[in-house]
């Protein structure tokens, strides 16, 4: 009996989600954007799957992954999408040159960037993060160099040579810069003894022994990322000599890790996104007034307001059966500018009612209802001087938490819905 009023308190209220919803994912849009969510989550989602702080610095540093990003740099933004072959290519580039002297003190530089805060002196500090850039720019070159020849060499001299006078520039971390030394070696020593027990033999080596011997090393800086790698070698085997491509098949179960990986971050991102969501339209609703229980009995009790909501509806929402729609953001413009003129009821608005020696948050017989604000008695224009405060807050809560979780479904779900209720308000589509 009460189909069509029902169906368009419901528009309206949908109506008014739709809108909610735009400015909600607007304002999280332009936080993700500020504070790079997507970035810092893959970030740590990264570090979790190398399971070790110094080798996602190294990894973020690497000049694939560095280039990702106009706006990374040493200490700024991290990327916020990696594809799996930019990973797989990475990694492996890692895994080889893990091995060599030079990797391990750069593996340690990113610690001693941290401990910069030690060194007081602003000016000071910023000298050392200078010189420091350099070191870091030194152990890449000495890296691609060091293949035991006579040049690689020099460069690798050159690089702890540099180091040792860092640390006798910057006394505050001369400490910090003899224990990287002193790591280096102990490394160096414990991969060179694994290496001469291994069957990945000196001289001209296979791809698939150079992976062996880089897995190898790496499993003295990193032995949980090693068990990881292992369980990807498995079943693979040693590539025949009808040159199967090992390093091609090598790669694909890198990225098919990481696709597993980022499966699980995109699921774990999109329940964070939905809180988040959640909760700033739950604030937006809370600063308008944007009351669902209120505006619900507003739409049902006036019917004025029901009809001139349904007009603009109809006005503005693209029929089904069209070959060619409006875009979902050109329609919503057109509704973002009708909205105040509907004169929904949303918004503050207080009124003074009574004097403030009788203003009452829940008044007796003889007060009013309102709250004491610069000496005199304000309450809102949607209550009556006998509201007992406590269930008009409770109920105002209530609309505004139907509000926030109604924002939290985005835009696109509501504008679907308006299509449909609209359809249904005008007896469906034409059949074709």
């Amino acid at each position: 009996m009460y189909l069509q009023e029902i169906l368009e308190v419901v528009a309206g209220l949908v109506f008014v989600w739709l809108v909610l919803s735009i400015g909600t994912m607007q304002f999280q849009e332009w936080l993700a954007s500020i504070r790079n969510f997507r970035g810092n989550d893959l970030h740590k989602a990264i570090k979790k799957m190398l399971a070790n702080d110094d080798l996602a610095d190294l990894f973020y540093d690497h000049p694939v992954i560095k280039g990702l990003s106009d706006f990374q740099n040493e200490y700024g933004r991290k990327p916020s999408y990696i594809s799996a072959s930019n990973f797989a290519t990475t990694l492996i580039n890692i895994i080889l040159s893990s091995g060599a002297e030079s990797s391990l003190v750069l593996l340690r530089l990113y610690n001693l960037r941290r401990v910069l805060g030690k060194i007081r002196s602003k000016r000071i500090r910023k000298n050392a993060e200078e010189q420091l850039n350099r070191l870091f720019e030194i152990a890449r070159l000495s890296i691609n160099a060091e293949t035991g020849k006579p040049f690689g060499n020099l460069i690798l001299v050159t690089l702890e040579k540099g180091l040792i006078d860092f640390g006798k520039q910057f006394v505050e971390i001369d400490e910090d810069v003899q224990d990287l030394l002193k790591w280096v070696r102990f490394k160096k020593d414990q991969i060179d003894q694994l290496l001469a027990k291994s069957h990945a033999t000196q001289g001209e080596l296979s791809t698939y022994q150079e992976i062996l011997r880089g897995i190898i090393a790496l499993s003295v800086i990193n032995p949980n990322l090693t068990l990881i790698l292992n369980n990807l070698l498995i079943g693979m085997g040693e590539p025949n000599q009808e040159g199967e491509d090992f390093l091609q098949r090598f790669q694909i179960r890198i990225e098919a890790w990481f696709n597993e990986s980022m499966g699980r971050l995109s699921g774990w991102y999109k329940r964070k996104a939905q809180v988040t969501t959640f909760g700033i339209g739950l604030v937006i609703a809370l600063l308008f007034n944007i009351d669902s229980l209120q505006i619900s009995k507003r739409l049902w009790r006036e019917p004025t307001l029901r009809q001139a909501v349904v007009a603009h509806l109809q006005d503005y929402a693209p029929a089904v059966n069209e070959t060619e729609t409006p875009s979902l953001m050109g329609t919503i413009e057109l509704f973002q500018q009708e909205l105040m003129s509907l004169n929904f009821p949303v918004g503050w608005s207080f009124i003074e009612s009574g004097s403030p020696q009788n203003c009452r948050f829940v008044p007796s017989p003889q007060d009013t209802f309102g709250l004491t604000w610069r000496t005199r008695c304000m309450r809102p224009t949607d209550t009556t001087d006998a509201t007992n405060g406590w269930i008009w807050a409770i109920t105002k809560l209530s609309g505004i938490i139907v509000s926030g979780f109604a924002a939290s479904q985005g835009s696109s779900f509501w504008f679907d819905i308006l299509i449909k209720i609209v359809n249904v308000r005008t007896t469906g589509s034409k059949p074709h």
